[in-house]
């Protein structure tokens, strides 16, 4: 299923000033938050994004919805939203992207909403970049303790989200010996070289459907290797 965001219906900071629920962000955000809305079951995606969208007391950078839905409220590299309250430093409103997911305690997550979830992290994931132990719940990164004050997203134990987690956005790899081929600076193959790979040396491969290079160096044309 292909995915899309939908950043202008609910473009916060058009409609609303600073301090209207956000604010300018002055770094990068090197963390990321996901919650769940625990509005009431069956709650329309729409009212929920609207309330986002409207509150001066609480915003958002996406909400997602159980048909796979995604709103933009607040460009995450400008702005910061006001959705993480007390938390660990690193999970701070300054320093966090926070992502709601449309979920009711005891509500079934539809599979269709987490792969919808699972591509948006790996988007916003490569693009600032955030490692994937820094993508955490709510309730487990929110002061005084995890799940005392906020227990969001509900119907996801720990453990399970962690294990999911992990897999979505921890790439394979594939060990190579290479048989020796040249190292594009594209990952279409073409243009200039960044380097040579020679007979016998041995690289990873993290993106088989790039050839990309574990160390950044570029990009090989997996028909050169040799899988160990």
């Amino acid at each position: 299923m292909a995915f899309s965001i939908d950043s202008t219906t609910y473009d916060k900071a058009k409609k609303y000033p600073v301090d209207y629920g956000y604010n300018l962000r002055l770094a990068s955000p090197i963390s990321l938050i996901v919650h769940s809305t625990e509005g009431v079951i069956g709650q329309s995606f729409t009212s929920a994004a609207t309330y986002l969208y409207t509150s001066a007391k609480v915003s958002a950078h996406f909400l997602i919805g159980r048909s796979a839905e995604i709103v933009q409220f607040l460009d995450p590299q400008r702005y910061s939203a006001w959705h993480a309250g007390a938390a660990q430093h690193v999970y701070l409103n300054v320093n966090s992207i926070g992502i709601e997911c449309l979920h009711a305690h005891s509500e079934i997550w539809p599979s269709v909403q987490k792969d919808a979830l699972a591509w948006l992290l790996r988007q916003l994931c490569d693009d600032y970049p955030i490692p994937a132990d820094r993508v955490e719940p709510h309730g487990q990164v929110a002061l005084p303790g995890p799940y005392i004050r906020k227990r969001d997203p509900t119907d996801w134990p720990y453990p399970a989200f962690v294990l999911w987690r992990d897999q979505v956005l921890t790439p394979p790899t594939w060990p190579a010996k290479v048989i020796g081929l040249p190292i594009y600076q594209r990952s279409d193959h073409s243009g200039a070289l960044a380097g040579y790979l020679h007979t016998g040396d041995e690289v990873v491969i993290d993106d088989l459907s790039n050839g990309h290079l574990q160390d950044h160096r570029g990009f090989v044309d997996l028909k050169g290797l040799e899988a160990r």
